[in-house]
């Protein structure tokens, strides 16, 4: 369990103290109707939430916390050429329901990108960086996008065909378009030039990827699901 190297119960004692004063003073600025609508009208997810790896034991902590922030990569989920394992998505959105609480995830793209598309018919280039953390794909590959996006066409249609209860527990998606969801496509510069990314051409691209995610996840089913974004 990675919960920023603390025991979960010291995270949410260091989250309440951050929290409390906030309220506190609301509380004072807010006129009365204000703040009781604030607190009568949050929605259900509104809360603490921890951040998680793994399959960590939650159950002494579920009357405290409101959510679980988690990871999923897409390597994991499309471990060959069309064939999708939604496994492990399946069981924390199923535990999440269980246990009471709501999940999100980031959804780890680029870097975490599955191996096949650098072969075959895809053939997407791989990028080695001055930093050596890894490889990446060529974002500006057309293979890549259209790779992206028939991944993320079948995870929504999967998240869409799940029981009502268990995909209302999922609260938000975190698209993390490059790596690990930072404001950046490449950790260090490519070793060859020719993979440079200019500024321009990476908010292309990433107002192109929201695109994708939105047309992908646009399902009456989905509406609830809300879109994180680093910014």
């Amino acid at each position: 369990m990675e919960i920023e190297r603390l025991q979960p119960m010291n995270r949410l004692k260091k989250r309440s103290t951050f929290l409390l004063p906030l309220l506190a003073a609301a509380a004072v600025l807010l006129p009365p109707t204000a703040f009781s609508a604030l607190l009568t009208n949050r929605p259900a997810y509104a809360g603490v939430w921890v951040n998680v790896s793994g399959s960590p034991n939650l159950t002494p902590y579920t009357n405290f916390i409101a959510g679980v922030a988690d990871r999923q990569s897409w390597s994991d989920m499309e471990t060959s050429q069309g064939t999708y394992n939604f496994t492990a998505l399946d069981a924390a959105l199923a535990d999440a329901l269980s246990k009471g609480y709501y999940y999100y995830f980031v959804l780890w793209t680029g870097p975490d990108a599955p191996t096949w598309i650098y072969s075959g018919t895809n053939n997407v280039p791989q990028v080695v960086t001055t930093n050596q953390a890894g490889t990446y794909p060529y974002y500006l590959n057309a293979n890549y996008k259209r790779c992206l996006t028939n991944f993320l066409d079948k995870l929504a249609d999967h998240l869409a065909g799940l029981p009502a209860n268990q995909r209302s527990r999922l609260a938000f998606i975190q698209p993390g378009f490059g790596s690990t969801g930072d404001r950046q496509l490449y950790k260090g510069k490519p070793k060859d030039p020719k993979y440079d990314i200019s500024a321009q051409q990476y908010l292309e691209f990433c107002s192109g990827a929201t695109k994708r995610f939105y047309d992908a996840f646009n399902h009456p089913e989905l509406k609830h699901i809300k879109f994180l974004f680093n910014v």
